[in-house]
């Protein structure tokens, strides 16, 4: 016992899949089967052939784009597209609120603070070597640790 298929006009093709009829002309043009009948003439459809050719197709018969198939390659490239995307955009929300700062200005500011900090400390034998003349050991170091911790104190300041 053979299965008997519906044969279809344009119109209940289009209400069976809840279709446009623009997407069954478009079907047709890729090859969807039709009974090729004269100028004037409904087109009619074998509703068990073009369940076929959509299953070939890869349609579903659902509403909306067709389902792509797609490499786990392709799928990979596009989380990660998305990822970069992602990250890229909560980089310039950061920088518009002022949370990110450029690497560059951060470096000049520590070189600065460090050409300070040496300058300041390179400065210590200088105003202190004419008092130090004659003093022992303990005084000596008493005055020297006095004034790095000044030019520290200052430092922290700054």
């Amino acid at each position: 016992m053979g299965t008997t298929t519906r044969t279809l006009t344009t119109a209940e093709l289009c209400d069976l899949l809840d279709i446009d009829e623009s997407t069954v002309k478009r079907w047709v043009a890729k090859g969807c089967p039709h009974d090729k009948s004269g100028k004037g003439k409904a087109r009619q459809f074998d509703e068990g052939e073009v369940v076929a050719w959509m299953k070939s197709q890869g349609l579903t018969g659902e509403r909306g784009r067709p389902k792509e198939l797609i490499s786990p390659t392709l799928e990979a490239a596009r989380i990660r597209k998305e990822n970069a995307l992602a990250e890229r955009y909560e980089i310039m929300v950061a920088r518009d609120k002022g949370v990110l700062v450029e690497a560059a200005a951060v470096e000049a500011d520590n070189v600065q603070k460090f050409v300070t900090v040496k300058n300041r400390l390179l400065g210590i034998s200088a105003s202190l070597a004419p008092s130090l003349v004659g003093l022992d050991a303990p005084a000596i170091e008493k005055l020297l640790d006095a004034q790095i911790r000044d030019v520290l104190q200052g430092l922290s300041k700054a």
